[in-house]
């Protein structure tokens, strides 16, 4: 990551100019804008540490375990999990039902934004969000 730009300068004045009345921002605003406060020097750890801050902002205590290569799940076993890894592709759009929430900005609900924004609109409801 070029450390050498401001990009993280300009991420957290971002959030804040989106986000910053939203009902739950303050609860988050520290976690989420803390992301941007120390250099990681590179894009995989800092896409994994914000990942890592999401999972526990929504409560959720998935273990993350990295792989070399993909890694075949013994469906004998009493956890199946579905191979996800084609379901959503640039050139298509995913068919997924939203729950519509409450948003900062527009009249319509927008879908497909950052988990940032159910987070700051939704806060402790996020979850329930996601499992609809």
């Amino acid at each position: 990551i070029d450390h050498q730009q401001k990009w993280r300068i300009v991420h957290q004045r971002s959030i804040r100019s989106a986000y910053g009345k939203s009902p739950f921002f303050e609860h988050y605003a520290d976690k989420i804008l803390g992301l941007y406060d120390k250099p990681i020097p590179f894009l995989f750890d800092f896409n994994l540490t914000c990942l890592t801050v999401c999972l526990d902002l929504l409560g959720w205590k998935n273990k993350i375990e990295l792989t070399t290569d993909y890694q075949e799940i013994n469906t004998d076993s009493a956890v199946l999990v579905k191979d996800q890894r084609g379901f959503i592709h640039p050139k298509s759009e995913p068919n997924i039902p939203f729950k519509h929430y409450q948003q900062v900005f527009g009249k319509q609900f927008e879908p497909n934004l950052s988990i940032l924004d159910l987070l700051f609109c939704e806060g402790n409801n996020s979850t329930s969000c996601l499992n609809k």
